[in-house]
């Protein structure tokens, strides 16, 4: 084996490792706690406002609740990416937060500011 065929193999056996979990629930503990959770629910007027679509607006108003230096979601982009082209992708990030919503592909609700 060459050096670089080693080394690959050792990164293999390192991300293998490290993406693979090993639990020591026991599945009857596990139960009892989900069984027992206490989980507040909101009213549905509440609820009610939270659901829909969003707007272009509320979209622009959540990004500036974001941290900065850091990647709201699992795509890795940062606040700075998002408010420097939000002008130019905002309506495709609309488009595409409400298209998921009614596939259900994605669970998220928002308040819409604005509607009592």
């Amino acid at each position: 084996m060459t050096k670089e065929e080693e080394i690959l193999q050792d990164i293999e056996i390192f991300y293998k490792e490290l993406y693979t979990s090993i639990t020591n629930v026991e599945t009857a503990s596990f139960t009892s706690f989900i069984e027992n959770l206490e989980l507040l629910r909101i009213e549905d007027s509440v609820s009610s406002e939270l659901k829909g679509e969003i707007t272009l607006k509320e979209c622009k108003d959540i990004l500036f609740t974001f941290s900065r230096r850091k990647s709201p979601g699992e795509d890795g982009f940062t606040w700075e990416l998002y408010n420097c082209f939000f002008y130019l992708l905002g309506q495709d990030l609309v488009d595409s937060l409400n298209a998921s919503y009614y596939t259900e592909r994605v669970k998220w609700h928002l308040p819409h500011k604005g509607e009592a």
